[in-house]
């Protein structure tokens, strides 16, 4: 399949944009073409062409205001923008960079010079695209936990930090643990304790809200942090996940089981660590195992110890 990859000529001379068009256009490249700047910046939002061909001189405006545009909009801002100039001197092309273009080319052109400069910027921008797709899933292997794909706890820990930064009031942090979870993997192997996991994180997922930041701790633990709640109002939620998580049918073969889940839930204090809000939410998960699993525990503490 040939992926077709789009440059879009604003001009306001139909022979120089037919000329381009001729010159440009593949297979692979289509040309689409503006005759004035609001045209030109219209078909820039819609199509977000893969390079722009822009003459300096247009209809009630000029190519400089027009690439200012372009580069102001979010949608356009990272789309390569290619003067087209009949003026040379050296004031005029410093404008043409300082305003976001990368290249420029003079009146009349070269036809085999327009064409390599113009195929050097496709490249170009392939590369980029590329290189920031690689960012985005790296930034996403380190977000995101690698099994359950829910938030990491690196990712948990750096967002905490800034809430408790900002001294937010009214957060709650619950940490949980999968109940007698090696029985589980030694029962019925490693593949199926995967997927229980992976259904845990599911129903927290589900339950909780979108600010709500639901991650993985480590191993069969979990820890959810809830900005702008209660710890009652909090342990509203807590109580729905650990409920469905009990009435979760798992499968092994031809046999159904299900697991329990124990939380331990504490209020954030803005003035401790990041580190200590954690335990004081560990310590009632500690307690919730001690008491016979599958509950949820408050942190009754001294928050000020």
């Amino acid at each position: 399949m040939v992926i077709k990859e789009t440059v879009l000529v604003i001009d306001d001379s139909p022979l120089i944009c037919r000329i381009v068009e001729d010159i440009l256009k593949t297979d692979s490249l289509d040309i689409v073409k503006a005759y004035t700047g609001e045209d030109g910046l219209s078909l820039a939002n819609d199509l977000v062409p893969n390079l722009i061909l822009l003459d300096l001189i247009l209809p009630k405006t000029n190519g400089f205001e027009i690439c200012k545009q372009l580069k102001n909009s979010s949608i356009t801002a990272n789309i390569p923008v290619m003067f087209i100039t009949a003026k040379q001197n050296s004031d005029i092309i410093i404008q043409c960079f300082e305003c976001g273009g990368v290249d420029y080319i003079a009146k009349p052109f070269v036809p085999m010079e327009l064409k390599a400069r113009v195929m050097v910027h496709l490249e170009n921008q392939r590369a980029k695209n590329e290189l920031n797709m690689i960012i985005r899933e790296m930034t996403k292997l380190v977000n995101h936990d690698y099994l359950t794909k829910i938030y990491s706890r690196r990712y948990f820990t750096d967002k905490l930090k800034m809430q408790l930064d900002n001294r937010t009031e009214n957060m709650v942090i619950a940490l949980g643990d999968i109940d007698n979870f090696k029985r589980v993997n030694d029962t019925y192997g490693h593949y199926v304790g995967d997927q229980v996991l992976n259904s845990v994180a599911s129903i927290m997922n589900e339950v909780c809200r979108e600010n709500d930041i639901v991650a993985r701790w480590g191993g069969e633990e979990f820890i959810i942090f809830f900005p702008d709640l209660t710890v009652d109002m909090a342990k509203t939620f807590i109580e729905t996940i650990r409920e469905k998580i009990a009435q979760k049918k798992m499968k092994y073969k031809e046999d159904y089981f299900s697991v329990t889940i124990t939380f331990g839930l504490a209020q954030i204090s803005p003035e401790l660590t990041m580190e200590k809000n954690i335990s004081f939410a560990d310590t009632a998960l500690y307690q919730g195992k001690e008491s016979g699993k599958n509950c949820c525990i408050v942190y009754e503490g001294d928050l000020s110890e």
